[in-house]
């Protein structure tokens, strides 16, 4: 709160009655007064400002937007998220859509996959266009959990309490790598085992070990039990080694996920390196057998 400091003068000898002296006193502060107040309140709004309070992000020039960091914009684009989620999912169960880019608090493109996620440049171009914000939004992946060479088996790992996750084994590679090439320098993880989620979730620094430019995508949140993530779409190759079958391999979006390390996907399994969903083994054309008694997960 601000505070004014003013220093009250010994009455003149010839001083009127008391009560109006004061009011003739009082009356010559009004115009310092005045400006201490608007100086005050101005700050105010300054700081207020500068934190979001009021401001609604669906009204920010693409011009102010540009000048700021990235770290800021990121805050601005979650801002933009958290505030209007309830209206953003109605939004995409509207379109039936995966993704919507929002403009002026208007749904602007919209699409059912995430082949065709617009990338930054598309988003900056959309903003030169119209002097606002485009926001990427993105369906929010269903994931069913509360808070070496290549096989075609995994061990599961191991929770808390004698409980154990089912894993599948898995191999990253670049769009369009051959089956030789994926099984040389693709990047081999194993994934906890999701089926009833149909999203493929991984760690940005493992994509970004391929050579991914991340930088070209654009950056979205979501939440997962109860803490905010941010990540990226990138297509990239995945290949699984079947017992029946060879390695299958085809091409996905995915999601690459920042600060893995410190976001909700390692809550429930802190050794997790990636989650996958049933979309990968429908895609593949692949079946799990899941030994419980061994505790391990066989591609079939």
């Amino acid at each position: 709160m601000s505070s004014v400091m003013i220093d009250l003068p010994d009455p003149p000898s010839n001083a009127p009655p008391i009560e109006y002296w004061i009011d003739d006193y009082l009356e010559s502060l009004r115009p310092t007064l005045k400006e201490a107040f608007q100086d005050a309140f101005r700050q105010w709004l300054e700081r207020n400002d500068a934190k979001g309070v009021e401001k609604n992000p669906f009204e920010m020039s693409y011009d102010e937007f540009e000048k700021l960091s990235e770290d800021e914009q990121d805050e601005v684009s979650w801002q933009a998220f958290s505030r209007n989620k309830a209206w953003i999912d109605e939004q995409l169960s509207k379109y039936d859509a995966e993704w919507i880019v929002v403009i002026g608090g208007k749904v602007e493109k919209f699409s059912p996959t995430l082949d065709d996620v617009p990338m930054r440049n598309e988003m900056a171009k959309m903003g030169m266009e119209t002097g606002l914000v485009p926001f990427l939004f993105i369906r929010e992946p269903l994931i069913e959990e509360s808070a070496a060479a290549p096989t075609a088996q995994s061990q599961w790992n191991e929770l808390e309490d004698d409980d154990f996750y089912p894993t599948v084994p898995i191999t990253i590679g670049i769009v369009n790598d051959d089956k030789q090439k994926l099984e040389s320098t693709g990047i081999r993880l194993t994934a906890d085992l999701d089926t009833g989620s149909p999203s493929i979730i991984v760690r940005s620094m493992d994509i970004e070990q391929l050579g991914v430019r991340l930088k070209d995508y654009k950056t979205t949140w979501a939440t997962h039990l109860g803490q905010r993530y941010r990540y990226v779409t990138p297509k990239v190759q995945i290949a699984v080694h079947s017992e029946s079958q060879g390695l299958k391999a085809a091409s996905f979006a995915l999601r690459a996920v920042y600060d893995w390390s410190t976001g909700p996907f390692v809550i429930i399994n802190p050794s997790r390196a990636a989650l996958v969903g049933r979309n990968l083994l429908f895609q593949l054309g692949l079946g799990v057998l899941l030994k419980a008694s061994e505790r391990k997960t066989i591609v079939m």
